[in-house]
């Protein structure tokens, strides 16, 4: 994984000017969209999951933004309040645990009662044996990379999914 993500990281640097050497129109009109699908605390003390998972997220966000800049792709976040299945994060459409590869865990969290009053359920990450009730910016930067990287992968042509027609594709 962190090869992978390595890999990413070098390319995400050295990219830019091969990119607009060689196919500028290419890059036009990306963009990478985090949607943070959450319901607002309505406790008078939040714990720490509601008061640090904000700040993660929009940490996140701004770096995420500052350094696709340079690749001209541009970063949106689209917070959506009161969501129904916990609070959750997709970016292009993919869950964050599915890039990483990771699954949400459902908690149960006493301190922040839902608007019922009743005891609050949301998602945690569970990654690589670790269980994140925040998750951390570096995390969500990692599956944005992984996210903005497929917006470069090269598209086939042909029906079967790849460059040049095979058996498979219909006659042209």
């Amino acid at each position: 994984m962190m090869t992978k993500l390595l890999s990413i990281i070098i390319s995400l640097c050295c990219a830019p000017a091969f990119i607009q050497a060689q196919c500028p129109a290419e890059r036009d009109g990306k963009s990478l969209v985090i949607s943070w699908q959450y319901t607002v605390c309505q406790s008078m003390n939040p714990c720490n999951r509601c008061r640090m998972t904000p700040k993660e997220v929009k940490t996140a966000y701004e770096k995420l933004q500052s350094a696709l800049a340079k690749l001209d792709i541009e970063v949106i976040l689209d917070e959506q309040t009161e969501a129904q299945e916990g609070d959750h994060i997709l970016i292009n459409d993919k869950a964050l645990e599915n890039l990483l590869g990771g699954n949400l865990v459902k908690r149960q969290c006493a301190s922040c009662p839902s608007a019922d009053g009743e005891t609050k359920e949301y998602n945690a990450l569970e990654l690589d044996g670790t269980v994140y009730e925040i998750i951390p910016a570096a995390l969500i930067i990692r599956a944005g990379l992984l996210a903005a990287s497929e917006l470069f992968a090269a598209k086939s042509s042909m029906p079967c999914g790849t460059k040049t027609p095979c058996q498979g594709c219909p006659s042209q």
